[in-house]
């Protein structure tokens, strides 16, 4: 019986201090890596509550899925409003080379392709669930930048760059208390691009 509670108690250690101070952190706030199953970490019973709850505030607003990009009245969604799906636009963060490589463009070009997040980071280090809830209508989108690699004239996804990390404010949910937030999230971290 000893054996079996120490068994519990080293695993519930491990999974928190795994996500406290969580050494697989994405490299961008799109790119989830497998090593810890980390594109399931988000479970269809946790996007069915988020669903509810995200439905709940349509209802209560009387808003409809397809109007929903004014966010009704709830506070985390009008302060976090910029990210929605419908309404985002390509940013115009560039990537710049590091000195003294003058010689190159110093611009790359934004990436055109977004992503749709589930989990991230915020700048306090801690996990996340960011809000996707396409069935009520409301989803958020996060462009993909390309960086420049160190002395390279070629803008790809790797690479660094001299700007501080970047971050977007975006919906997250708690769901101990069933309470919608709106976070600084970041986007680049070993990449990072100017916010």
């Amino acid at each position: 019986m000893e054996k079996k509670l120490l068994g519990i108690a080293i695993l519930f250690v491990t999974v928190v201090s795994v996500l406290a101070g969580d050494p697989n952190v994405p490299t961008c706030l799109c790119e989830e890596p497998t090593l810890l199953g980390r594109k399931v970490i988000v479970s269809q019973e946790t996007k069915d509550k988020i669903e509810e709850a995200v439905q709940a505030i349509t209802d209560k607003d009387e808003i409809s899925g397809r109007g929903f990009s004014i966010f009704g009245g709830h506070p985390a969604f009008k302060e976090c409003g910029k990210y929605e799906c419908r309404t985002v636009t390509s940013e115009d963060s560039r990537c710049y080379n590091f000195f003294p490589f003058h010689h190159f463009p110093s611009e790359c070009p934004v990436s055109v392709s977004a992503c749709e997040p589930t989990f991230g980071y915020t700048t306090s280090n801690e996990l996340r669930i960011i809000v996707q809830a396409p069935k009520a209508g409301f989803r958020q989108c996060v462009w993909q930048h390309k960086c420049r690699a160190y002395g390279s004239n070629f803008c790809q996804r790797t690479g660094r760059c001299t700007q501080q990390r970047s971050v977007v404010r975006l919906v997250t949910y708690d769901l101990e208390k069933g309470v919608f937030f709106c976070e600084n999230v970041r986007t680049c971290c070993g990449c990072p691009c100017r916010s």
